[in-house]
């Protein structure tokens, strides 16, 4: 019966001219025997007749991880949108994550002689940026004196970078000038390293989500290298052309020589690959090929898969599903299969 209306209504779009849309809605009517529908729509995996820019569900089941540049942040844990959290690196000092405002961000607070209750004298900001306190001290004071650019009858004993362990950068001598301790040789920056000390020189390792990677092997630019782990097919290393980041390079109908149907893309996706076939079926001459021949169409269970989308071996595609929370299409390196 079933077979009967969809021929029927196929017979009434053909009979229509060019410019007729048809009212009926995506989904609205079943597929018939041998998962026939009118032309112009494709059998979907719950038994439905759709368009086949209109499939239920088309999503792989892969979720694209955001990396840390591609939301802004380079310091801290942060969502990358999938359900899993990434390290976007630590920063140098004396920038500190979230410092400057907003969160996971490097950034600095700079202090002022006010808030610091400095009255005389050369400091530093805790930014990098020299402040003048004012000065000079009434007669019988020292800058310094008091404590550290502070006027006061005491006496000021000048620090010096080595006495505070220190090698780069600008430090306050504590009475009223500052002192240049030097500069770092690459890769090491003044406050890098692990954690991070003010005025010291050392080295931050990149991480691979602040690098934007996501896979094989990168440099951290430390001296080392480290991994930035694999792909979940159908995506490989590369794939997509930029080194070192996960990516699928979706086929063409026109690169596997089909000429009708709906064809899976290779990448989680579905291309049209034209209309219907003159005196032969769509499937007849091998998948997605014109040709006078039989066609015996596949489901997910017999290929063993049960996510994203695959060819059903004729002339369209099957909606596998998607995965359970905690796993990906392909996350076990095997297509269409969660893991």
């Amino acid at each position: 019966m079933r077979a009967c209306i969809v021929a029927a209504f196929a017979a009434a779009l053909a009979a229509a001219a060019c410019s007729f849309h048809p009212s009926v809605s995506n989904g609205s009517f079943q597929c018939g025997d041998n998962q026939a529908c009118p032309p112009g729509y494709v059998c979907a995996d719950d038994g439905h007749c759709y368009q086949p820019n209109a499939l239920p569900d088309l999503g792989s089941g892969i979720c694209i991880p955001q990396s840390c540049a591609d939301i802004g942040k380079n310091c801290g844990a942060v969502s990358n949108g999938c359900g899993a959290t990434v390290s976007c690196g630590t920063c140098d000092a004396p920038n500190s994550c979230g410092g400057g405002g907003p969160d996971n961000v490097c950034g600095c607070t700079p202090t002022t002689c006010a808030a610091q209750g400095w009255n005389c004298g050369m400091a530093t900001d805790g930014c990098g940026t020299t402040l003048n306190c004012g000065g000079p001290c009434p007669s019988g004071e020292t800058c310094g004196g008091g404590g550290p650019n502070i006027c006061g009858v005491g006496v000021c004993m000048p620090k010096s970078c080595t006495g505070e362990g220190k090698n780069c950068g600008t430090i306050s001598d504590g009475c009223g000038m500052t002192l240049p301790c030097g500069s770092c040789t690459a890769p090491a920056t003044c406050g890098g390293g692990l954690p991070g000390v003010a005025n010291v020189c050392g080295c931050t390792p990149a991480t691979c989500a602040g690098l934007g990677k996501t896979c094989g092997m990168v440099a951290n630019g430390c001296g080392q290298m480290m991994n930035c782990g694999a792909c979940a097919a159908p995506q490989t290393c590369g794939g997509s052309g930029t080194l070192n980041v996960c990516g699928c390079k979706p086929t063409t109908c026109n690169d596997q020589g089909w000429d009708c149907g709906t064809a899976p893309d290779g990448c989680g996706g579905t291309l049209n690959c034209g209309g219907g076939c003159f005196f032969s079926t769509c499937g007849g001459g091998g998948q997605n090929q014109c040709g006078i021949g039989g066609c015996t169409r596949t489901s997910c269970m017999a290929q063993g898969k049960n996510c994203g989308i695959i060819s059903d071996h004729c002339s369209g595609v099957l909606n596998c599903g998607s995965c359970p929370s905690g796993q990906v299409c392909g996350g076990g390196g095997v297509a269409n299969v969660c893991g």
